[in-house]
């Protein structure tokens, strides 16, 4: 197995476990968060998740023959969200040029990809969505 494959079941499943790995408290975490909206403070916990995930391996964009995985949803009407709808975890899917996502938030394989979409839907629903707004 090359140091690029994953397997899942040492991953972390939660945002709590992720923020530990990278050094935070969920209070500490939250200070760092201090006045920012929601989907800027799921845009960091997205970039820490995937920090996490992708382990020793840096994700470079300028590299265009390292494959970027990203997870993709679906997106659901849900009149109990405040925007209305809400994602699903739907599939990865590999980037090889030009992104809508940079860098910060590719991930090294699929199998990496899918955990992140099975286990942290709501991080990426409230970083593309911007809910809960007060």
């Amino acid at each position: 197995m090359d140091s690029n494959t994953t397997t899942t079941d040492q991953l972390p499943t939660t945002i709590e476990e992720v923020l530990a790995a990278q050094g935070y408290t969920q209070e500490s975490f939250d200070e760092w968060c201090e006045g920012l909206e929601p989907d800027e403070v799921a845009y960091r916990q997205a970039k820490l998740i995937s920090k996490t995930l992708n382990g020793e391996t840096i994700m470079d964009m300028a590299d265009t023959d390292q494959k970027k995985y990203f997870p993709w949803f679906w997106v659901n009407l849900d009149p109990e969200k405040p925007a209305g709808f809400g994602l699903s975890y739907f599939v990865y899917d590999c980037s090889r040029t030009g992104a809508g996502i940079g860098a910060r938030l590719a991930l090294k394989d699929p199998k990496t990809a899918r955990h992140a979409g099975e286990h942290f839907p709501e991080v990426y629903e409230r970083f593309f969505a911007g809910y809960p707004r007060p």
